[in-house]
């Protein structure tokens, strides 16, 4: 994501929501603080998974097969 502040938005809703699902208190790292040890959503930790994600759908377009003619 280009802009720190609307990933760590999106982080703040990812911890949020995990509490919600699993009855746990989230995770709310202040800025500029090192992660908590057990966090499943880091800033950092996040930020991969989108590039990750990213870097998948960009390859997929590149491979997608084409249907063969009838």
């Amino acid at each position: 994501m280009s802009s720190e502040a609307r990933l760590r938005r999106f982080v703040a809703q990812v911890d949020a929501e995990w509490g919600r699902l699993y009855s746990e208190r989230p995770y709310f790292d202040p800025e500029g603080a090192p992660p908590r040890p057990g966090d499943p959503y880091t800033l950092e930790s996040v930020r991969t998974a989108l590039a990750d994600l990213l870097d998948g759908l960009r390859a997929a377009e590149g491979t997608e097969t084409q249907q063969p003619a009838d």
